[in-house]
């Protein structure tokens, strides 16, 4: 979003107070209007701590468990598409269809609404992505989801399913608990920043590795190396690896506003 020295120089010396990624994140996704009316807190305080504990620790911690199992899906998917299939069935084919689409079409609309003049912005955003139809879909699925899970947890002796959704809901605020649309909102900000970022980062990535196949050998050698036994989550697992997103990003700086 920063580029130039001058500007970097400038927000080291800025108080925590002036500069916010959170905000920015605000202005540039505009999620009153391209996330179903949620309306995102000017400042990012403590009652958003359990969300980071659900990422961060949780969902960290669980990783041995998931990656074997997201390798085979992983596997299994590419090679249907290898084979040119086609799958005619899922569990909710409306969902699918909008998490798919809900953080294409709120970037565009974000985009749509920062740049032109109220008045035009609201209509052609909205015409563009058919009156927000991923957003509305998206948000009456996953209050549905939620307010079952909830109201499940009251009075139901089953385990809880053990997946991301659950997770940020257990870690929501308990001293004040947020709304099924508050909840809602936070959610559908996680699932853009996690889907719309980090599909756009591994698209550069492997842009930049086929255009570095030196380092195509010594990345190789790295992940058969790694004892998923001991897998820590942090950059000292795999530090090639590390080094080599991390340069990508920094050089395909996606978000930031281009000359």
């Amino acid at each position: 979003m920063v580029t130039s020295p001058l500007h970097m120089e400038e927000i080291n010396r800025a108080p925590l107070d002036v500069l916010s990624l959170h905000a920015v994140a605000k202005d540039f996704l505009q999620p009153k209007s391209t996330m179903h009316g949620f309306e995102w807190k000017d400042v990012r305080g403590v009652e958003g701590i359990g969300f980071v504990r659900a990422l961060r620790t949780i969902l960290t911690s669980q990783l041995p468990k998931i990656l074997p199992d997201l390798d085979n899906a992983i596997a299994n998917h590419i090679h249907l598409e290898l084979k040119r299939y086609q799958p005619n069935k899922a569990e909710d084919p409306e969902f699918y269809d909008a998490a798919y689409n809900f953080p294409q079409d709120s970037a565009f609309a974000a985009e749509i609404l920062r740049v032109l003049p109220k008045p035009f912005a609201q209509f052609i955003a909205s015409w563009f992505t058919r009156n927000y139809r991923s957003s509305g879909s998206l948000h009456r699925l996953l209050s549905a989801e939620i307010k079952k899970r909830t109201n499940a947890c009251k009075g139901d002796d089953q385990p809880p399913p053990s997946d991301g959704l659950q997770w940020l809901i257990e870690t929501a605020p308990k001293k004040c608990p947020w709304s099924t649309d508050r909840l809602v909102g936070e959610v559908m900000g996680v699932w853009y920043g996690s889907v719309h970022t980090l599909s756009i980062a591994a698209t550069f990535a492997l842009l930049d590795l086929y255009s570095h196949p030196e380092c195509v050998d010594p990345l190789r050698e790295e992940v058969k190396n790694l004892d998923f036994s001991s897998l820590t989550g942090a950059g000292d697992d795999l530090p090639l690896l590390d080094s080599f997103l991390s340069e990508s990003a920094r050089l395909n700086a996606f978000e930031s506003s281009k000359p």
